[in-house]
């Protein structure tokens, strides 16, 4: 017997808004486009909005080179956010699976779409040190100047 109200639970009411918000990389296939270009394929669980997903495309494996250059760019992005300075192989990047994250969510004409990355907790700079600086040495001569 199906449950109905057993399954609605854990949705969110919440309606998706612009702006930063958690997420967790929950999935990353590599696919074919209708082109016959093979693309990353990277689905993010929005852990505020559940059970809404997002994905992004990387063409990392696209004929043009500044598609490819977008694709890196993207990736390398979504590493460091991640906290990963490299990875293995960029076209099947399974380091990234199961890692959180804080997404920009925009909404570009109806659609739902991700415009930056950046890690989870973003570390704070530390504050300088605030010692007094010691006065420079003055000689302990009678000279006048």
């Amino acid at each position: 017997m199906f449950n109905a109200e057993e399954w609605a639970q854990g949705f969110s009411e919440k309606p998706l808004q612009a702006g930063w918000t958690e997420a967790t990389i929950d999935e990353v296939v590599m696919k074919t486009s209708q082109a016959g270009n093979q693309y990353v394929s990277v689905r993010f669980a929005l852990d505020e909005y559940k059970p809404t997903k997002l994905w992004e495309n990387l063409n990392v494996c696209h004929p043009r080179e500044d598609v490819r250059e977008i694709a890196f760019r993207k990736l390398a992005n979504m590493c460091l956010a991640c906290g990963f300075r490299s990875i293995k192989n960029p076209e099947a990047p399974d380091e990234l699976e199961n890692e959180r994250l804080r997404i920009l969510v925009a909404d570009k004409g109806g659609e739902w779409t991700i415009k930056a990355f950046e890690p989870l907790r973003k570390a704070t700079p530390k504050a300088a040190e605030t010692s007094p600086t010691a006065a420079p040495a003055v000689p302990d001569d009678d000279i006048p100047f």
